[in-house]
């Protein structure tokens, strides 16, 4: 008697459940899906923003050392170098050059040219 008591009274706090038929004989739904750019999720703070949001500030060029200062929009600066993932679909540093940085991204070649200060491009 208790356990009927306390099971209606937890019903009346739910309320009344309802069930819906379903038509089985209805063909089912079809969810179409917009291609989407698509994002990694990382630990890394190199691949938190996308690519345009990176600031290349310098780049260090000589035998065998090439390196590149890059700031995040946060105002963090990293260095760079060829190897490292850079932006949040992927891309990777392939070359850096004494004047721009070159990614590859999939089969598409992306080259950062180096921003100066007060430069607007």
């Amino acid at each position: 008697m208790r356990r009927l008591l306390a099971f209606t009274v937890a019903m009346l706090m739910v309320g009344p459940i309802s069930y819906a038929k379903k038509n089985i004989f209805a063909p089912p739904a079809v969810v179409i899906k917009k291609p989407e750019q698509e994002k990694i999720v990382s630990n890394n703070p190199l691949q938190w923003y996308s690519l345009d949001a990176y600031r290349l500030t310098g780049i260090i060029v000589s035998e065998g050392l090439k390196m590149a200062m890059v700031v995040s929009p946060d105002h963090r600066t990293y260095i760079v170098k060829p190897g490292d993932y850079l932006g949040n679909r992927g891309e990777r540093i392939v070359d850096i050059t004494k004047n721009a940085i070159i990614l590859k991204f999939r089969d598409k070649t992306i080259i950062k040219p180096i921003k100066v200060k007060g430069e607007s491009r």
